[in-house]
């Protein structure tokens, strides 16, 4: 029996073309204000690695170490890549006669991410920090909204 080569295998809808696998530029900030704190995961955008960053808001991080977890993600407005730096006061806001004050973000965590799908509707990310690294799964569960789910592997 000859041998041939194989067809062409056509990539599924949700997968980003392999030019895109590269690794991702990552990073999670302590965000504290004067009456609350939270997370913000940022990482470069698959399809713009040089682009503004997708911004993603988290409440706690049980996200990446803990292998079970589940959580709702607010995906934020793109910001600017200086975030992946910068660790310091944010600098107030003057809108309409009145200063917002903005806090200050303290890095907890910088190394990469793997956009292993990618689409509108449902995305796969392979984390990697120092002494974290695994899976995460997010599916839409609103406007601005994902649920997350720490995942084993590619599933």
């Amino acid at each position: 029996m000859p041998l041939t080569k194989s067809p062409e295998r056509e990539q599924p809808a949700f997968a980003l073309p392999a030019r895109t696998m590269m690794p991702l530029k990552s990073v999670i900030l302590h965000h504290t204000l004067p009456r609350m704190s939270h997370f913000d995961w940022m990482f470069e955008n698959p399809r713009d690695p040089g682009g503004p960053l997708i911004c993603l808001r988290l409440g706690h991080l049980t996200l990446f170490h803990d292998r079970r977890a589940v959580a709702l993600l607010e995906e934020l407005s793109p910001h600017r890549r200086i975030y992946l730096e910068y660790q310091g006061i944010i600098a107030p806001l003057n809108v309409a006669d009145r200063r917002i004050e903005r806090g200050r973000v303290e890095r907890v965590m910088r190394g990469r991410v793997f956009a292993q799908r990618w689409n509108d509707r449902d995305r796969l990310i392979q984390f990697d920090w120092r002494g974290w690294e695994g899976w995460v799964r997010m599916v839409k569960a609103g406007d601005r909204t994902w649920r997350a789910i720490r995942v084993d592997s590619k599933g």
